[in-house]
């Protein structure tokens, strides 16, 4: 057993014996807070869903008793303006809440938990006994089939979806009923203000095959390190980059920012983005272009009318190891090209460059059946399905 599992499973035995003694507490002395909203996403971020919705409430609800889960040391913590709506990941406060809240609302499942992976197993087998409404805001649009999200695996009381086909097909497929599954629209895409700033971002999602790579060596000898890396350090990309005065912003998923580093090259147009110094929403309003893999944050971009293009180098065992594919594929209705190779990719860059990113008529298709709702009111919708409950 590595260094990183020793860690973490000490850490899960903490936070189990924590909320025990916590548990009996709350439990002893009849402690009540029905009336506090707790909203979360990971613990450790504010830059997503859930914070969208918390600004959506501080504006628009004031007199709602809100709260915002979140590290100390987390780099969006001054984005919470209000100190005192903050309880801080693992504290007393955040314990003694996350058992006793009305609404417990992130864009996780057990996201407002003070562990979401130990919570999340304990869940499945035991059943917490927490009488909070969960709200799962989802971080993205789900668009491939994830076996967890069925009535038998995990305890939910409202799943938003963010894309009307979405909804349909976890209706069909998921065992939810249409009690809890609402299309509503996500929450963020109220905040999305396209901006573009000559910037082509490229956003790889993760694999979990990677997840525990013991070192950044083993990582450097993954298919998924080398062919990222062989299309940022491409000749005639960064050459088009220089002439025509773009920028190629690389942010890998959440759960590969640990190996950001590894990809750190010399090209001047081509830079190296971590979670610390780049707030994914700022990154899609300012983008003229996305090129992903399997990412659904292509899903944002196309909200915004910008064109995408997925780079699939290695399909076939994404859909084996990682995720079955749902009802979106991407060659039949996605919002772009798929390439298979890096210079593939860079030829539709380049073309998107000179075409001032217009999206073809075919790919447009596409984008307007899957957003019914276009009028910024989702958090509206989100806020009035949950006081539903």
């Amino acid at each position: 057993m590595n260094v990183k599992k020793v860690k973490l499973r000490a850490l899960q035995l903490f936070v189990l014996i924590k909320y025990i003694i916590i548990f009996c507490i709350c439990k002893l002395f009849r402690i009540k807070n029905e009336c506090v909203w707790l909203i979360s996403e990971r613990g450790d971020e504010a830059r997503d869903n859930g914070f969208a919705f918390y600004k959506y409430l501080k504006k628009n609800k004031p007199k709602l008793n809100v709260k915002y889960v979140i590290s100390k040391n987390s780099p969006d913590l001054n984005k919470i303006e209000c100190k005192d709506d903050i309880v801080y990941l693992r504290s007393f406060q955040h314990y003694i809440l996350f058992i006793t809240a009305g609404k417990l609302i992130s864009t996780h499942i057990m996201g407002f938990s003070p562990e979401m992976r130990l919570f999340n197993k304990l869940e499945s087998k035991y059943r917490l006994h927490i009488k909070g409404k969960r709200i799962f805001l989802q971080h993205g649009i789900t668009q491939n089939h994830i076996d967890i999200f069925n009535p038998k695996r995990i305890n939910i009381d409202l799943f938003i979806c963010g894309a009307k086909p979405e909804y349909d097909y976890l209706l069909k497929t998921s065992g939810f009923t249409d009690k809890i599954l609402k299309y509503t629209g996500f929450v963020r895409y109220d905040f999305l203000k396209s901006n573009p700033k000559n910037t082509i971002l490229i956003m790889p999602t993760w694999r979990t095959t990677l997840f525990y790579c013991k070192n950044i060596n083993e990582f450097k000898n993954s298919l998924f390190f080398k062919k990222w890396y062989e299309l940022l350090n491409n000749k005639k990309l960064n050459m088009f980059l220089e002439k025509n005065n773009y920028k190629v912003l690389f942010y890998p998923h959440y759960e590969m920012q640990s190996f950001v580093e590894a990809f750190d090259n010399d090209m001047p147009n081509v830079i190296i983005a971590s979670k610390e110094q780049h707030d994914v929403q700022s990154l899609l309003n300012e983008c003229s272009l996305l090129v992903t893999d399997y990412s659904s944050v292509f899903f944002d971009v196309a909200y915004l009318k910008k064109p995408s293009v997925y780079f699939q180098f290695d399909y076939n065992e994404f859909v084996t190891k990682h995720y079955k594919e749902g009802w979106f594929n991407h060659r039949k209705n996605g919002f772009g090209p798929v390439a298979e190779e890096s210079a593939e990719v860079v030829k539709y860059i380049i073309k998107y460059c000179k075409a001032n990113f217009k999206i073809e008529d075919k790919y447009m298709k596409n984008i307007d059946s899957v957003f019914v709702y276009n009028d910024c009111k989702n958090s509206e919708r989100v806020y009035n399905e949950i006081i539903r409950l």
